[in-house]
């Protein structure tokens, strides 16, 4: 593996990397250089620390870079994008070859994830990461020790919770879910075959959703590898892994923010909600199944997601051409009322949500944001309870709703608007085609 990334990577640096300045070229071959020599491997422990710290140069400029022009809501020029991906898997080369393990792991790990998450590494490069993450988590002492500490302590928190309520509180709570008045309509996974499916959606006119029940209840996800039990996730993902999270009950409120945290954090914040007093968490419309290859396992990409409904930008559809994913948070979880290009099967594998759905046609009536800005996808109606006075058309636009089951499949046609809230702890995948 190390002399496949080594090469990979010096031909990133004679190639599309020199887009980035010869300074920034010449810091990580110099550093590439010093890994490939193995020089330091002769070093002791600290002169060892100290070449590791220094990989980590060309990562930490790549970052400031790609932040700062996120930040300004411009996009980072393409090439410092992949300067952030290949000066993460220099520092993990770093790691590897130098035999380093400690606390510093953690952070080689996190810059990994930080090119998944904020550089959007794909193709050859996820796949590099890929393998560098498991051969540092493979090999780490430290990052044992720790996970074995991190679970000690939870049992201890949670054997002293349940002595103080006297009861233990449940993995996922499922409240009783709420009655429908104008209910989408429902079908068995037996009266919904592939060309059934087609022919209710392949008219756009004509399409609306509809719920096929018990459609993705043979996933391992719902079976023998439960995403309802949070230590399997902690261990299929890693709790020492950073995931994208939204902090705010909804994006349009004005305290709403996104940012980096370990998956530990989030599924802990899941199981005592509240516990923290800061906003609950979201990871919400991240794909997390290329950021953790073990949960690709637990689910099977449903064929009503491939039929040729004549919108698709290829010619040919497969798995490449669906866009899929996860949704992970607590009870009261809100996606604001919004719509989506694509046409959408979403899939709920954990708890309860419930769905408020509006047709295209009821556009007027919903107040969009203005066109070409950031939020012209989404309504300024507050959908679980419209103000009359501010949005008088909205108390008479017509909807339907639904709330979904864990087995469930809802099928959404492309520029419905649908509000989402989630009644119970929940984990769901969206597959867009």
């Amino acid at each position: 593996m190390f002399g496949d990334i080594g090469a990979f990577l010096a031909g990133e640096a004679s190639g599309c990397l020199q887009r980035c300045g010869a300074d920034a070229v010449a810091q990580f071959c110099s550093v590439l250089s010093d890994v490939e020599s193995g020089l330091a491997t002769e070093a002791g422990p600290e002169s060892r620390e100290r070449a590791v710290r220094r990989a980590a140069s060309p990562f930490e400029h790549a970052l400031e870079l790609v932040c700062r022009r996120t930040a300004a809501e411009n996009d980072a020029e393409p090439w410092w994008a992949l300067m952030l991906a290949d000066a993460a898997l220099l520092q993990a080369l770093a790691h590897i070859a130098l035999g380093h393990d400690g606390d510093y792991t953690l952070k080689v790990l996190n810059d990994l994830d930080r090119a998944i998450v904020i550089g959007g590494a794909s193709g050859a490069r996820l796949r590099w990461i890929h393998q560098a993450t498991a051969r540092i988590e493979g090999a780490s002492e430290w990052l044992r020790r720790k996970a074995a500490d991190d679970k000690a302590r939870r049992a201890l928190a949670q054997q002293q919770q349940q002595q103080q309520q006297q009861q233990q509180r449940p993995v996922i709570g499922l409240p009783a879910p709420p009655a429908v008045a104008h209910p989408v309509r429902r079908y068995s996974a037996s009266q919904m075959d592939v060309v059934r499916f087609l022919e209710l959606i392949r008219d756009l006119d004509a399409a609306t959703p509809f719920v096929i029940e018990g459609a993705i209840s043979f996933w391992p996800a719902l079976g023998d590898r439960a995403w309802s039990d949070m230590e399997y996730l902690r261990s299929a993902v890693g709790g020492h892994r950073l995931v994208p999270v939204e902090l705010g009950a909804a994006y349009t409120d004005a305290g709403w923010t996104q940012t980096l945290v370990p998956f530990d954090q989030l599924l802990d914040a899941i199981a005592d909600p509240g516990s923290s007093g800061e906003p609950p968490g979201y990871l919400a419309q991240h794909d997390l199944l290329a950021q953790a290859p073990k949960l690709r396992r637990d689910i099977v990409l449903p064929d009503y997601a491939l039929v040729d409904t004549g919108r698709r930008s290829a010619a040919t559809a497969d798995a490449d051409d669906v866009t899929v994913n996860v949704w992970l948070g607590p009870r009261g979880t809100v996606s604001p009322l919004h719509h989506d290009p694509a046409d959408n099967l979403f899939a709920q594998v954990v708890g309860h949500k419930y769905f408020k759905l509006y047709a295209p046609s009821e556009t007027p009536s919903l107040y969009p944001h203005p066109p070409g800005s950031l939020l012209a996808n989404t309504s300024q109606v507050d959908a679980a309870a419209p103000d009359a006075a501010r949005h008088p058309r909205a108390v008479d636009a017509r909807f339907v709703e639904t709330v979904v089951w864990p087995g469930d499949l809802l099928y959404i046609p492309p520029r419905w608007w649908h509000y989402v809230r989630s009644l119970s702890t929940s984990a769901s995948v969206s597959m867009w085609f």
